[in-house]
């Protein structure tokens, strides 16, 4: 049996496709607001996985990366000031 090609009632679940504009809107909906991929993928009914990729290949990573590093950063400053 091969898993992770069978859905839960047996049958091959279909394969749905989304428009540019939707992946470019969801990878933003992480990238402009720092939230995690698993609580954006979750509201839009995605797997993580894929909302991940959209994200990686808009490539705003580094961007989010730099974001996110220097709001922690920030924090740890105020925290030892």
């Amino acid at each position: 049996m091969w898993v992770g090609l069978v859905g839960e009632n047996g049958v091959m679940g279909t394969r749905r496709r989304f428009t540019v504009e939707f992946r470019r809107d969801a990878a933003g909906q992480v990238i402009d607001t720092g939230r995690p991929i698993s609580h954006v993928a979750q509201e839009l009914g995605l797997v993580e996985q894929t909302l991940g990729v959209w994200v990686k290949r808009s490539g705003s990573v580094g961007r989010l990366r730099k974001k996110v590093f220097r709001v922690l950063k920030n924090r740890l400053g105020r925290s030892r000031g």
